[in-house]
């Protein structure tokens, strides 16, 4: 099988963790024999507004070049909002098309992707498969875009490769990111933009700090972003410095060690989550997590099983929900951590990968019975 690749997310030298799931991706297909032998992307994000429209100009000339190539066996395109244009034309002149939508794409978003959304109601429900990472965006491809359900596979954004994200021993990693094994510790990882939730975190890490001194602990927030300078004044002004560990900038293979060294995972964002894999990443590390009540992250998080709810944006549910977590006996935190790896489990990336691969291979077994057909 032979791929056309296009994503205007990937990593750079600079940026190693945008978009790296997209990377992750196209490695595991190839791990499977599947040759991705076009690509159309934008790697790093754009440093100004030209720039980005510069980058997306020769974007989408790239993919028109290469769309008319007949040397490949379909289109595989991840962001239908920022690709339609150019999937429209390549739709019709009857190419094959895999749209892998991530959440953001098909909800919210400023004015231009808003329009843009116009041509991604029209792609979507011709694709040949439609790739959904839960089943929350399932229900929204069905009901506001008109996607037929045959049409779509949920898969969860690439898997976690549980080879990488797994358990360590949790005393070690506490000495090697803070030579204190004693402190209870909770940990945010995600970009720092708005309504990511960074700021419910340091909200709750203050209210902690002032209403319960017993508590020995450390807040780690790992992450870069545009607001990252905001975050750092916002911490200066709760007192929190002396609290805090800010790791700005994290390969993906070495956040095993973060999530290792959290007693619990903090997942406070206020965005409707295509899936959320930090939160599964952390799971697999045997770390409960506590997220928003929003989104993609129902899909694998169950209150009072592998950790909490809190409603989304409430900074005082969220401190009382860690609270809550840290007066637990050990043999409780022990159940709540076994039920994380277990969660973890079913979105293991060899699983997830088998059944895209599988999916992908209909799909051209269903292109040539009909091409037969019409011989």
């Amino acid at each position: 099988m032979n791929i056309f690749l296009i994503s205007n997310m990937y990593p750079s030298k600079e940026q190693p963790n945008y978009g790296i799931f997209v990377k992750n991706f196209e490695e595991q297909l190839q791990s499977r024999n599947i040759n991705i032998k076009r690509r159309s992307i934008i790697s790093g994000r754009g440093k100004s507004y030209t720039h980005k429209l510069f980058k997306y100009f020769f974007f989408y000339f790239s993919i028109l070049i290469n769309g008319f190539a007949n040397d490949y066996d379909l289109v595989y395109s991840h962001y239908i909002t920022h690709t339609s244009i150019p999937l429209f034309f390549l739709k019709l002149f009857g190419k094959k098309i895999v749209v892998n939508v991530h959440g953001s794409d098909i909800i919210d978003g400023d004015c231009i992707e808003k329009l843009l959304r116009f041509f991604a109601r029209i792609i979507l429900p011709k694709s040949d498969l439609v790739v959904a990472p839960s089943d929350f965006f399932k229900k929204l491809l069905i009901d506001e875009f008109k996607v037929s359900e045959k049409n779509i596979l949920v898969s969860p954004s690439g898997g976690v490769n549980l080879n990488i994200f797994r358990i360590i021993s949790k005393e070690e990693a506490k000495i090697k990111l803070f030579d204190d094994k004693q402190k209870f510790v909770f940990g945010y990882v995600s970009r720092i933009e708005k309504n990511k939730g960074w700021d419910i975190f340091l909200k709750a890490a203050q209210i902690i700090k002032n209403n319960y001194p017993q508590i020995n602990f450390k807040a780690v927030i790992v992450g870069n972003g545009q607001m990252a300078e905001n975050m750092m004044e916002l911490a200066e002004k709760y007192d929190l410095k002396s609290v805090m560990r800010y790791i700005k900038i994290v390969r993906h293979e070495d956040l095993s060690l973060i999530y290792n060294a959290c007693d619990v995972f903090i997942f406070p964002t206020e965005l409707k989550e295509s899936l959320g894999l930090v939160g599964i990443e952390a799971m697999a590390c045997g770390t409960p997590v506590i997220g928003s009540e929003i989104g993609g992250l129902k899909d694998y998080l169950k209150n009072n099983y592998n950790g909490y709810f809190f409603k989304s944006g409430d900074f005082v549910e969220l401190a009382e929900n860690i609270v809550k977590f840290y007066n637990l006996s050990e043999l409780q935190k022990k159940d709540m951590s076994v039920n994380a790896l277990t969660t973890a489990a079913k979105f293991d990336s060899s699983i997830v990968t088998t059944e895209l691969t599988t999916r992908l291979l209909e799909l051209l077994s269903l292109k040539t019975s009909t091409e037969t057909l019409n011989l």
